[in-house]
């Protein structure tokens, strides 16, 4: 059925099953697992909810809205943060308003995905956005941490890292166009360590209006054109 739930405990473990879902993380919340079957979910996470949180949906038009402060890692020690497993057919949302995902993976379907400033994304050990089929469109404004991956998957997909990108000297955050006519667009004054293989297809990189880009190790940073 449709279900209207919400989480405020430690360790929580919600199971909405199929229907069209609205799941709130409250502000009390800490840490938990939540999973909802196909239909059109949303997922709510407020201002205060914290530990590390685990949420599964299936097929439908499902949006992520996050919007936790408390929900912060810049490094793997720091046990906290979102995963996301998105991975069923239909359009997927990511608002990532506060805090830090540790991992967003979506099935086929324009998805939108956007980030804003003081965000971060991904760990420095290959987690991060992967979108796979479909024509996806997202907005880093916030911070993608560097040995995180971004893996666009077929179609014609549209990048824009505003946020920049960096870590360990040695960690740069692969991106992944894949087969697709994608255009990926660098800017901002915040730190770059990425490193590009657009894949098949028509693509664009511009990385003009991009003004850091220091400490780059030239074997680890490069741009790779399409086949």
């Amino acid at each position: 059925g449709d279900d209207t739930i919400i989480s405020s405990g430690t360790n929580d473990v919600v199971d909405a099953g199929a229907g069209n879902n609205n799941i709130t993380i409250s502000s009390t919340a800490d840490a938990g697992e939540y999973t909802s079957g196909d239909g059109n979910d949303i997922y709510n996470i407020q201002e205060g909810a914290s530990g590390k949180t685990t949420i599964t949906s299936g097929d439908g038009i499902d949006k992520f809205n996050v919007n936790s402060s408390n929900l912060s890692n810049l490094s793997n020690a720091d046990n906290t943060g979102i995963d996301i497993n998105a991975n069923g057919e239909g359009v997927k949302t990511l608002n990532l308003n506060q805090g830090h995902i540790r991992n967003f993976d979506s099935g086929s379907g324009d998805d939108v995905i956007t980030s804003s400033s003081g965000t971060t994304i991904g760990t420095d050990w290959d987690q991060g956005i992967n979108t796979r089929a479909g024509n996806d469109t997202i907005t880093l404004d916030g911070f993608l941490i560097a040995g995180a991956n971004v893996n666009l998957g077929e179609g014609n997909d549209n990048l824009s890292i505003n946020g920049g990108s960096q870590g360990a000297y040695y960690s740069f955050s692969p991106i992944y166009g894949e087969a697709g006519n994608d255009t990926i667009t660098v800017s901002g004054d915040k730190a770059i360590r990425i490193n590009v293989d657009l894949g098949d297809g028509n693509d664009s990189f511009n990385a003009s209006d991009a003004t850091n880009f220091n400490n780059l190790d030239p074997e680890r940073s490069f741009v790779r054109g399409g086949r």
